[in-house]
């Protein structure tokens, strides 16, 4: 049967000598090629050249969204950075929530990871916890200071993806500072963390929107991670 064409969004970094790179941790298109689908890496432009985009890439079967650093908090309301924020390249924030845009009102598959479902949210104007450990009292390790991922159980909502993937609960990596505070128009919060901040959320009726905060894509070898791209390229194959 044919591999279904994936759609991976890129990230903005810079060479030693100063030239701008569209970049790409590589577990991310491995995980698609294991999972049984093709990646197909797609640069940030202008947010303009979105819907351009995705036109030529007509027969894309779905659309994965990466990880990354911190949106511009003016996204979801807020006035100032965070000390600890590590602002996301203003090209890429802007070519992302387009393409996103784009991706929902064509009905596309879109499986959305840490940065991924937190863009989800903001674009259906949903919010974003600046700091868990300032804004979520007794908040779990989401992240340790040396910058390596925390472990911790999540809990599933039941008739979620997300359940039928890993039953009631499982555990996960995380490696993230901020956290959707709510998600947004549309959107089903479908697993929590112990201390209540959102670990995955879907779209009811879309087709297939997934977003979850940790890295599955770090961790296919654990129960269920590999699963997660697998029922998405199966979906997005059925499409």
């Amino acid at each position: 049967m044919k591999r279904p064409r994936i759609g991976v969004n890129t990230d903005i970094t810079f060479h030693q000598d100063g030239t701008m790179l569209h970049s790409l941790r590589a577990p991310y298109s491995e995980a698609v090629w294991k999972a049984g689908g093709i990646p197909i890496l797609i640069p940030s432009f202008d947010a303009r050249s979105a819907a351009t985009i995705l036109d030529g890439l007509d027969g894309l079967d779905g659309l994965l969204m990466t990880g990354g650093d911190d949106l511009d908090p003016r996204r979801f309301g807020a006035l100032d950075r965070h000390p600890e924020e590590v602002p996301l390249h203003p090209r890429r924030e802007e070519f992302d929530l387009a393409l996103l845009k784009e991706a929902v009102k064509r009905e596309l598959p879109l499986f959305c990871i840490c940065l991924g479902v937190q863009e989800l949210a903001v674009v259906f104007d949903g919010t974003i916890h600046q700091s868990i450990s300032e804004n979520v009292p007794h908040a779990v390790a989401h992240r340790v200071p040396d910058g390596s991922p925390a472990h911790h159980e999540i809990q599933l909502a039941e008739g979620s993806f997300l359940r039928e993937v890993f039953g009631a609960r499982t555990r996960v990596n995380s490696l993230h500072r901020q956290a959707v505070r709510s998600p947004g128009k549309g959107q089903i919060v479908t697993a929590f963390a112990p201390d209540g901040i959102v670990e995955g959320i879907e779209i009811a009726n879309s087709g297939f929107a997934v977003g979850v905060q940790w890295h599955p894509e770090l961790i296919l070898s654990e129960k269920g991670q590999l699963d997660l791209f697998r029922g998405f390229v199966e979906i997005a194959q059925r499409r």
